[in-house]
Protein backbone atom coordinates (compact mmCIF):
# COMPACT_ATOMS: atom_id res chain seq x y z
CA UNK A 1 0.00 0.00 0.00
CA UNK A 2 0.98 3.21 -0.88
CA UNK A 3 1.25 6.43 1.40
CA UNK A 4 -2.54 7.95 2.49
CA UNK A 5 -1.86 11.01 0.22
CA UNK A 6 -1.25 8.79 -2.87
CA UNK A 7 -4.25 6.74 -2.66
CA UNK A 8 -6.34 10.28 -1.63
CA UNK A 9 -4.96 11.60 -5.15
CA UNK A 10 -5.52 8.33 -7.05
CA UNK A 11 -8.77 8.33 -5.66
CA UNK A 12 -9.42 11.76 -7.13
CA UNK A 13 -8.42 12.07 -10.15
CA UNK A 14 -10.50 8.35 -10.60
CA UNK A 15 -13.28 10.42 -9.64
CA UNK A 16 -12.17 13.06 -11.88
CA UNK A 17 -11.77 11.01 -14.61
CA UNK A 18 -15.14 9.53 -14.21
CA UNK A 19 -17.23 12.80 -13.91
CA UNK A 20 -15.19 13.74 -17.51
CA UNK A 21 -16.52 10.74 -19.28
CA UNK A 22 -19.85 10.86 -18.04
CA UNK A 23 -20.09 14.74 -18.52
CA UNK A 24 -18.84 14.65 -21.88
CA UNK A 25 -21.19 11.72 -22.59
CA UNK A 26 -24.27 13.50 -21.31
CA UNK A 27 -23.39 16.83 -23.13
CA UNK A 28 -24.00 15.84 -26.38
CA UNK A 29 -27.79 15.40 -25.47
CA UNK A 30 -27.96 18.45 -23.79
CA UNK A 31 -26.48 20.35 -26.59
CA UNK A 32 -28.50 18.36 -29.11
CA UNK A 33 -31.51 19.40 -27.28
CA UNK A 34 -30.99 23.26 -27.44
CA UNK A 35 -32.50 26.09 -29.95
CA UNK A 36 -31.17 27.65 -33.12
CA UNK A 37 -28.56 29.41 -33.03
CA UNK A 38 -27.45 26.66 -30.72
CA UNK A 39 -28.78 23.53 -31.94
CA UNK A 40 -25.90 21.33 -33.46
CA UNK A 41 -26.16 20.35 -37.12
CA UNK A 42 -24.52 17.62 -37.46
CA UNK A 43 -25.93 16.24 -33.56
CA UNK A 44 -22.90 15.90 -31.57
CA UNK A 45 -22.18 11.96 -30.75
CA UNK A 46 -22.33 10.82 -27.09
CA UNK A 47 -19.40 8.09 -27.76
CA UNK A 48 -17.06 10.27 -29.28
CA UNK A 49 -15.50 13.59 -29.42
CA UNK A 50 -15.33 14.03 -32.84
CA UNK A 51 -16.57 16.90 -34.86
CA UNK A 52 -16.67 18.88 -31.33
CA UNK A 53 -14.44 21.52 -30.31
CA UNK A 54 -13.82 24.77 -32.87
CA UNK A 55 -13.98 23.21 -35.71
CA UNK A 56 -17.84 22.66 -34.76
CA UNK A 57 -20.36 25.54 -34.97
CA UNK A 58 -22.32 25.17 -31.85
CA UNK A 59 -19.15 24.19 -29.87
CA UNK A 60 -17.37 26.70 -31.69
CA UNK A 61 -19.80 29.38 -30.29
CA UNK A 62 -20.36 28.04 -26.81
CA UNK A 63 -16.55 27.98 -26.59
CA UNK A 64 -16.19 32.08 -27.34
CA UNK A 65 -15.49 34.36 -24.94
CA UNK A 66 -18.24 37.25 -24.74
CA UNK A 67 -16.94 39.87 -26.14
CA UNK A 68 -16.34 38.15 -29.68
CA UNK A 69 -18.48 37.84 -32.28
CA UNK A 70 -18.27 34.20 -33.35
CA UNK A 71 -20.74 35.27 -36.59
CA UNK A 72 -17.66 36.89 -37.95
CA UNK A 73 -16.25 34.94 -39.99
CA UNK A 74 -12.71 36.36 -39.65
CA UNK A 75 -13.22 35.91 -35.90
CA UNK A 76 -14.08 31.81 -36.36
CA UNK A 77 -10.94 31.12 -38.66
CA UNK A 78 -8.92 33.14 -36.11
CA UNK A 79 -9.73 30.92 -33.42
CA UNK A 80 -9.98 27.70 -35.73
CA UNK A 81 -6.51 28.65 -36.81
CA UNK A 82 -5.52 28.82 -33.16
CA UNK A 83 -4.52 32.06 -32.58
CA UNK A 84 -4.16 32.57 -28.71
CA UNK A 85 -4.53 36.67 -29.28
CA UNK A 86 -7.77 35.64 -29.53
CA UNK A 87 -8.72 35.00 -26.28
CA UNK A 88 -9.86 31.78 -26.59
CA UNK A 89 -7.12 29.76 -24.32
CA UNK A 90 -7.40 32.46 -21.63
CA UNK A 91 -10.99 33.36 -21.32
CA UNK A 92 -13.06 32.59 -18.01
CA UNK A 93 -15.81 34.10 -20.03
CA UNK A 94 -16.88 31.28 -22.67
CA UNK A 95 -19.99 31.49 -23.40
CA UNK A 96 -21.35 28.05 -22.60
CA UNK A 97 -20.87 29.32 -18.85
CA UNK A 98 -23.95 32.05 -19.38
CA UNK A 99 -27.52 32.27 -18.92
CA UNK A 100 -28.64 32.08 -22.52
CA UNK A 101 -24.69 31.18 -23.60
CA UNK A 102 -24.99 35.98 -23.77
CA UNK A 103 -22.81 37.65 -21.40
CA UNK A 104 -23.35 41.91 -20.91
CA UNK A 105 -19.18 43.35 -21.19
CA UNK A 106 -20.17 45.88 -18.77
CA UNK A 107 -21.57 43.54 -16.78
CA UNK A 108 -19.88 40.23 -16.89
CA UNK A 109 -21.60 39.24 -13.21
CA UNK A 110 -25.13 38.76 -14.83
CA UNK A 111 -26.08 36.00 -15.90
CA UNK A 112 -22.73 34.27 -15.21
CA UNK A 113 -22.28 30.89 -14.47
CA UNK A 114 -26.30 30.42 -14.78
CA UNK A 115 -26.47 28.50 -18.07
CA UNK A 116 -28.11 25.26 -18.86
CA UNK A 117 -25.36 23.23 -19.51
CA UNK A 118 -23.39 24.35 -15.79
CA UNK A 119 -26.97 23.50 -14.23
CA UNK A 120 -27.17 20.28 -16.18
CA UNK A 121 -23.38 19.75 -15.61
CA UNK A 122 -23.88 20.42 -11.81
CA UNK A 123 -26.70 18.00 -10.92
CA UNK A 124 -25.42 15.22 -12.85
CA UNK A 125 -22.46 15.09 -10.91
CA UNK A 126 -23.69 16.12 -7.15
CA UNK A 127 -27.21 14.80 -7.78
CA UNK A 128 -27.87 12.17 -10.21
CA UNK A 129 -27.82 11.76 -13.84
CA UNK A 130 -32.12 11.93 -14.02
CA UNK A 131 -31.65 15.00 -12.04
CA UNK A 132 -30.01 16.55 -14.83
CA UNK A 133 -32.64 15.00 -17.64
CA UNK A 134 -35.27 16.76 -15.51
CA UNK A 135 -34.09 20.49 -16.07
CA UNK A 136 -36.70 22.16 -18.68
CA UNK A 137 -34.28 24.22 -20.95
CA UNK A 138 -37.60 26.39 -21.49
CA UNK A 139 -36.96 27.67 -17.07
CA UNK A 140 -36.60 30.63 -15.72
CA UNK A 141 -33.14 31.65 -15.14
CA UNK A 142 -34.35 33.25 -11.89
CA UNK A 143 -32.41 31.71 -8.74
CA UNK A 144 -35.29 32.22 -6.65
CA UNK A 145 -37.85 29.96 -8.50
CA UNK A 146 -38.63 26.97 -6.75
CA UNK A 147 -37.10 23.89 -7.45
CA UNK A 148 -39.22 21.13 -10.13
CA UNK A 149 -41.39 18.61 -8.21
CA UNK A 150 -40.13 15.39 -7.58
CA UNK A 151 -41.19 12.61 -10.31
CA UNK A 152 -43.08 9.72 -8.56
CA UNK A 153 -41.07 6.80 -8.84
CA UNK A 154 -41.96 4.21 -11.13
CA UNK A 155 -40.97 0.97 -8.82
CA UNK A 156 -39.19 0.29 -5.46
CA UNK A 157 -35.76 -0.08 -5.52
CA UNK A 158 -32.71 0.60 -3.07
CA UNK A 159 -30.98 4.17 -3.87
CA UNK A 160 -27.83 5.53 -3.26
CA UNK A 161 -26.34 8.52 -1.47
CA UNK A 162 -25.62 11.06 -4.12
CA UNK A 163 -22.12 12.53 -4.01
CA UNK A 164 -23.35 15.51 -2.45
CA UNK A 165 -25.05 13.61 0.01
CA UNK A 166 -21.28 11.58 0.37
CA UNK A 167 -19.79 15.23 0.65
CA UNK A 168 -22.06 16.24 3.56
CA UNK A 169 -22.71 19.35 1.42
CA UNK A 170 -26.40 19.74 3.20
CA UNK A 171 -28.29 20.74 0.26
CA UNK A 172 -25.73 23.43 -0.20
CA UNK A 173 -24.18 24.73 -3.33
CA UNK A 174 -20.52 25.75 -2.66
CA UNK A 175 -18.43 27.79 -4.49
CA UNK A 176 -15.60 24.75 -5.08
CA UNK A 177 -18.38 22.60 -6.31
CA UNK A 178 -19.66 25.67 -8.50
CA UNK A 179 -15.83 25.76 -9.78
CA UNK A 180 -15.26 21.91 -10.04
CA UNK A 181 -18.95 21.94 -12.43
CA UNK A 182 -17.64 24.80 -14.32
CA UNK A 183 -14.42 23.03 -14.96
CA UNK A 184 -16.35 20.05 -16.60
CA UNK A 185 -18.22 22.24 -18.77
CA UNK A 186 -15.23 24.34 -20.15
CA UNK A 187 -13.54 23.27 -22.26
CA UNK A 188 -13.73 19.15 -21.58
CA UNK A 189 -16.87 18.19 -23.00
CA UNK A 190 -17.13 20.78 -25.95
CA UNK A 191 -13.95 19.85 -27.20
Amino acid sequence: LGSPFVEVTRGANDGRSHDVSQVKQAMASWVNGLRAPFSPSPPLTSDSRDGRGLQHDVCGRLLTPIDRDWDDPEVRAKFRAGAASEGYVISAFARALYSKFEGDLEQLEVGYLKSLLLVKTYQHIFTSPSSARGTDPQASDCENDAPTGKRPRKRSRKSRKSVAANLSMRGQVTPRSIAYAAIMVRPFPLL
